[in-house]
């Protein structure tokens, strides 16, 4: 399960993040809110980064030609792994520059992506949060 590289962490469970609590835990979050676009970006681009093809490819195919910039970064990048999902290519892995965004708060990517990985994952293993309060939470990260 090879994610992007910053130096900080190369897999998932390098970084102490497990993609199928993780999955669960966007699993979640979509049968709580089903008409989110940006939650479903999210999940797909981090299926990508899992290299979990059903999952992805699911996704990707739900998402279309309406991708979420802020997500993918580049339109050509999501475009790949569109076609790379759908003909049983490789998926690519994002170059460098595809990956940095500007962001508000500062955070680095790498910081964000792993915070955000790391919540998503505690968020699958409670039950007793409500929804409300957890989207408040993943948005403050987000952002």
């Amino acid at each position: 399960m090879s994610t992007h590289s910053y130096g900080e962490w190369e897999r998932f469970e390098e970084a102490g993040v497990s993609w199928p609590k993780m999955k669960q835990g966007f699993q979640d979050m979509a049968r709580q809110y089903p008409d989110s676009a940006w939650n479903l970006n999210r999940f797909a681009y981090f299926a990508v980064l899992a290299k979990d093809r059903e999952t992805a490819a699911m996704l990707v195919g739900r998402i279309g030609d309406k991708p979420i910039m802020r997500i993918w970064k580049k339109r050509a990048y999501y475009e790949s792994c569109r076609t790379a999902l759908s003909t049983g290519k490789d998926i690519p892995e994002p170059k460098r520059n595809d990956r940095r965004h500007s962001n508000p708060t500062g955070v680095g990517d790498t910081e964000s992506l792993s915070a955000l990985a790391k919540y998503i994952t505690l968020l699958a293993g409670l039950v007793t949060v409500p929804g409300t309060v957890a989207l408040v939470l993943l948005v403050g990260l987000i952002f």
